[in-house]
């Protein structure tokens, strides 16, 4: 679409009018200060950027400030950046599952696996939200739950407290419109198999939700793309109506 502006697309953004994006010329997809605005409306858009963008990190940030999940469009480049994926996931732990294998722990290399830096990163997301262990590989688990049991040991020394603190999540149902109580999980206190039936138990209701994320956006585009049908197929009648049917009703009955 050649004759697109700057303007134009921003106001697409806006009425969430996806389809515009997906067919602008290169020349917009690769507009750094094109993306600073719209990513700002919406931060999920990044999927429409060039791939060069993809990889630029002041572009990624400006999306993961938005929204986190945005690191789901960036290069594998980014991706693998423990820096940015370590923003991603403080603001939320689900984001994780778009980090780099090796940062999840799916490398052959014994480097990668001992990175201390990318495992604090497992840590901090597995504490936020225990949901996101199954975004890790099995030998990176083992490791992560016993550092974060052997800090909860300590903390739990220092207070002088008998028993360990609990790790507070909200469940995966339960959202800030809802009058439900947080469900509270003590994951240091699990065995392994508990762990693997919490898990297993939550991972479908995460299914189920990211499915039902998905068809909205479906259907979100579809009606985005409708009302662009609409707008010129009332344009063509405009363009087509002879200059008399522009008397009103009023007129007619004189």
């Amino acid at each position: 679409m050649s004759d697109l502006d700057e303007e134009y697309i921003i106001k697409a953004v806006e009425n969430k009018e996806y389809t515009i994006l997906s067919s602008m010329d290169d020349n917009f997809k690769k507009d750094k200060n094109l993306f600073f605005k719209i990513l700002t409306i919406d931060p999920m858009v990044l999927q429409y950027a060039d791939e060069s963008l993809k990889k630029d990190r002041e572009i990624v940030l400006k999306a993961i400030e938005g929204n986190p999940m945005a690191l789901r469009y960036a290069d594998e480049i980014i991706q693998d950046n423990s820096d940015i994926v370590l923003t991603a996931v403080k603001s939320d732990p689900m984001a994780l599952q778009y980090a780099s294998k090796r940062i999840r722990g799916y490398s052959n290399k014994p480097e990668d696996i001992d990175n201390k830096n990318d495992i604090d990163i497992l840590v901090i997301a597995v504490k936020s939200n225990p949901i996101v262990r199954r975004f890790i590989s099995r030998e990176l688990r083992e490791e992560v739950i016993k550092r974060i049991r052997s800090n909860v040991k300590e903390q739990s020394s220092e207070k002088d407290i008998d028993k360990d603190p609990t790790i507070s999540v909200s469940d995966s149902k339960t959202n800030d419109s809802d009058n439900k109580t947080a469900e509270v999980v003590d994951i240091s206190s699990m065995t392994a198999e508990e762990l693997e039936a919490y898990e297993e138990r939550l991972d479908n209701d995460i299914k189920r939700k990211m499915a039902i994320q998905e068809r909205i956006r479906r259907k979100l585009e579809i009606l985005a793309d409708l009302r662009v049908q609409k707008e010129d197929l009332l344009s063509e009648k405009s363009m087509q109506r002879p200059s008399g049917c522009m008397l009103d009703k009023e007129d007619q009955t004189q």
